[in-house]
């Protein structure tokens, strides 16, 4: 190839023929939808046309064009969908929620005119405060429900919950060959050791830390009871078992105050 060659801003090479998903790679948070097809191992660029479900004739622009939208039926999205609002639900995943708002001008029907992006609950916020801010403004409507498709993740977050799940390969984890984990974190192995399973997702959860208020131990504690669908016990995790865990995930041994990085 030549050095002249110049392709998107990157000269000699064509990062796009080896890796679709390349430039995908420069976002620092994702749409919620988007990181779904992500992790399935799929483009979220692609699209497809719409049709009227019940009568199969396509949808038309005003200029006569197809009117198309995200493809979203692959193997798996709706499951990781699923589970990644699951998590937002039970904190265990930060977002920044998206809710719809809109404001009647004189009189009209409520557009979708501007959004509200929380990090928490929004609804649960207000009625958590004594003085609605949004009350004195009969024109202002905000939809309770969140709108997912408009949901953001941090990547950092979102890695961190993938390895809590013990997902460690495919787009977040490109220099990972396999995609579901290593053997000694399949539950169905012959030799799988739950205890072993935790450890090793805790260890990675906090890997990207760098600061542990009150200790390295009191955080591996913290990630363990902040995270109990991560256990994969016959039986509930008993205190000995998180002891056991908690000792063996410890790399700050010395114990003391906490340095910068445990």
């Amino acid at each position: 190839m030549s050095d002249n060659c110049e392709t998107n801003g990157f000269k000699g090479e064509r990062p796009i023929e080896d890796d679709p998903l390349f430039f995908w790679r420069l976002n620092d948070d994702f749409k919620l939808p988007d990181a779904a097809i992500l992790i399935t191992g799929n483009d979220p660029s692609k699209t497809e046309i719409q049709y009227n479900e019940n009568e199969g004739y396509a949808h038309y622009n005003s200029d006569g064009s197809y009117m198309r939208a995200q493809k979203r039926d692959y193997e798996g999205f709706e499951a990781v969908f699923g589970a990644l609002k699951s998590a937002i639900r039970r904190g265990t995943l930060q977002a920044k929620l998206t809710y719809q708002g809109g404001v009647a001008a004189h009189g009209a029907t409520r557009g979708k005119n501007f959004r509200v992006v929380a990090a928490h609950d929004f609804w649960h916020l207000i009625r958590e405060t004594s003085d609605n801010p949004f009350a004195k403004f009969e024109d202002v409507e905000i939809e309770v429900d969140v709108d997912w498709d408009e949901t953001t993740v941090d990547a950092d977050d979102l890695k961190r919950w993938l390895r809590s799940k013990g997902f460690t390969g495919g787009f977040f984890f490109p220099n990972q060959e396999t995609f579901g984990g290593d053997d000694f974190l399949d539950a169905g192995h012959e030799h799988f050791s739950s205890e072993l399973a935790l450890a090793v997702n805790a260890w990675r959860a906090l890997l990207p830390e760098r600061k542990f208020r009150g200790g390295v131990r009191a955080a591996i504690d913290a990630w363990i009871v902040a995270n109990p669908d991560v256990w994969q016990g016959d039986e509930p995790l008993s205190g000995s078992a998180k002891e056991r865990i908690t000792t063996l995930v410890n790399w700050n041994k010395s114990g003391g105050a906490p340095k910068s990085g445990g």
